[in-house]
């Protein structure tokens, strides 16, 4: 993700490039994933605090893409903290839940469909604007 928001861009093409990054890095990562969601209550609560603040985190610097995006014109108005949380959730159903829909969706079509959910709710793709393309090395 951080290496995706370092890349050169308007608030469109870096929002695309941290979801999908974000997207395939947990998908990679889904077995720690699914333990992190299973265990979280058991851990020391020190260690509990530190995953919810990254998480935190995440949240916070996806907001501020959205809200720049919205502040630029970029995107719609909307609800930047709970688009932020969305996009967290989506990134982490491929993880969760990722067996129910494996016989649908390939991780790739998977990515590039919620994308492309998000960005009908954050910009009127109708209106001429086309979803940015993956950056080469967003996949794995």
């Amino acid at each position: 993700v951080d290496r995706a928001l370092a890349q050169e861009g308007d608030e469109l093409k870096l929002l695309t490039g941290a979801v999908r990054a974000l997207m395939y890095s947990l998908a990679e990562n889904r077995r720690i994933v699914k333990i992190l969601y299973w265990e979280t209550v058991r851990l020391p609560i020190g260690e509990r605090r530190r995953l919810i603040e990254g998480e935190a985190e995440l949240r916070r610097i996806l907001e501020g893409l959205i809200r720049r995006g919205i502040d630029e014109g970029v995107f719609r108005q909307t609800d930047a903290f709970l688009a932020a949380q969305d996009i967290i959730l989506m990134a982490h159903a491929w993880a969760i839940k990722g067996w129910a829909i494996k016989d649908r969706y390939s991780l790739d079509s998977y990515v590039e469909g919620q994308v492309e959910i998000l960005l009908r709710v954050l910009v009127e793709l109708d209106r001429g604007r086309d979803i940015p393309e993956p950056s080469v090395g967003s996949a794995p």
